[in-house]
């Protein structure tokens, strides 16, 4: 008989079938270590008891299986870091290789890749409708036998359809290292073609005490939390360290994240979408809506695929950056290229994201209007083509036009091209002549 203790429980069923593969069935006991009076605790074990069948198919599965399975939507984990503080996050010199999030400042070990393998995992069974339910997640190879005994193993990801499929580690002596290493491989991709969510990196250990500080104070139990006066607040997060954590220089890599307008489009006022380059990837962002003129749009978040660039297109998007946003504020800017943290570039209006794209993210180097970022980088405006009203009437299509040549000054936007009129005419259909007429007639009845 086999008697297990398990101590200091957190919320993690990953780590709950681990302590269960070191068990041998009925001939042994999993005892676990609860602090009295401990609510934390208490809901842990009740979790623990009450697995649905699901996930009481995958532990199973997790404990007598090498390959594993993709693990139900339903799995619960935590987002603390297995290793205590004092394994090296603090220290760069502690020569640990690691993929650090720069939304959260997390860090994913070695140790920690196989666990959010398994949480990325689960949060696609959503959008495959289950597609992957009980599917065996790793494939193992043996290399270099000796006496029908392999001396090494390689692991490669089994996840059609994903970007990570395919992915493999390196050759290693036991089928837990080289699993290890192939989720590590699998992470990396996924950082850098930016679809690692922040949400399945660790969280570091002065964002855990952060969040400990405020949840006492929420339910009341922190006492030297400072009183509020004055009806003030504090936001401790509303400054996010994503924008810090910024490298400076001159990129070679850039992640975009397109924003664009959901549903059809509006042939009398369209939005064209508009793309948002970072130096490193950009967070899942919620949609939200816009309005105007009273009606509501909703504005949706699309990444893509990571752009490489080098020195003289990079100068490009810098120039045309500093354009929209001098175009946008209406008054000078100026910021050099190596401590610009974001980047601007625009795509045709029609341009929206493909339908059958999976689990990827679409390539819009291609969509990209490549000529009008050329052209703005080398001047602020260009006048009018006024060969033939044809060719005004292309020259207008979806511009800003000014009348007079000032950077910063007031501009329009061109609604339509009037081919029957001049100069000179009169604009009797136009209804805000109409009601300057109006508007001038009431003055000259007031004053009489």
């Amino acid at each position: 008989m086999l008697i297990d203790f398990r101590y200091d429980l957190f919320e993690s069923q990953i780590s709950h079938a681990y302590v269960r593969a070191r068990t041998r069935g009925r001939e042994s006991h999993l005892i676990h270590m609860a602090e009295r009076g401990n609510d934390v605790h208490r809901r842990v074990l009740s979790r623990i008891t009450s697995l649905d069948a699901n996930m009481l198919k995958w532990t199973e599965t997790l404990c007598n299986i090498p390959e594993s399975s993709v693990p139900p939507e339903s799995l619960r984990e935590t987002i603390n870091p297995y290793h205590s503080d004092s394994d090296g996050e603090d220290d760069e010199a502690s020569g640990q290789q690691y993929i650090k999030d720069a939304t959260t400042n997390g860090r994913i070990y070695l140790q920690d890749a196989t666990t959010v393998l398994y949480r990325y995992a689960a949060s696609i069974q959503p959008m495959t409708d289950g597609l992957y339910n009980h599917q065996k997640l790793f494939n193992f190879q043996d290399i270099d036998k000796e006496f029908g005994i392999p001396k090494y193993h390689v692991c490669t990801i089994d996840l059609p359809g994903t970007p990570v499929h395919g992915i493999s580690g390196i050759p290693s002596s036991s089928k837990a290292e080289a699993r290890r290493s192939a989720c590590y491989h699998a992470c990396d991709s996924l950082y850098n073609s930016g679809l690692l969510d922040c949400r399945l990196a660790p969280l570091p250990s002065k964002l855990r005490a952060q969040y400990q500080t405020e949840r006492r104070k929420t339910v009341g139990n922190d006492t030297s939390a400072e009183p509020k006066t004055g009806g003030t607040r504090s936001y401790p997060r509303k400054s996010p360290s994503f924008w810090t954590n910024m490298q400076k220089g001159i990129p070679q890599v850039l992640y975009p994240t397109v924003i664009y307008i959901e549903g059809g489009l509006d042939e009398s006022d369209p939005y064209g979408p508009i793309v948002i380059l970072t130096r490193e990837p950009m967070p899942s962002l919620l949609s939200f809506r816009l309005f105007t003129s009273g009606i509501a749009v909703r504005a949706k978040f699309q990444k893509a695929a990571p752009i490489t660039v080098d020195e003289e297109r990079v100068k490009q998007i810098h120039q045309f950056t500093i354009r929209i946003c001098r175009a946008i504020m209406n008054k000078p800017l100026t910021c050099s290229l190596e401590e610009m943290t974001y980047f601007i570039l625009p795509l045709p209006v029609a341009w929206r994201p493909p339908s059958e794209m999976g689990l990827g993210v679409p390539n819009i180097s291609d969509a990209l209007r490549w000529d009008i970022v050329s052209e703005a980088s080398k001047q602020w405006a260009i006048a009018i083509k006024n060969d033939s009203p044809e060719s005004t009437e292309a020259e207008l299509e979806d511009a800003i036009i000014q009348d007079r040549w000032i950077e910063f000054t007031r501009r329009y936007r061109v609604v339509k091209v009037r081919k029957d009129l001049t100069p000179l005419s009169k604009p009797t259909d136009s209804t805000v002549r109409s009601r300057v007429l109006s508007k001038h007639k009431s003055t000259q009845r007031d004053s009489a």
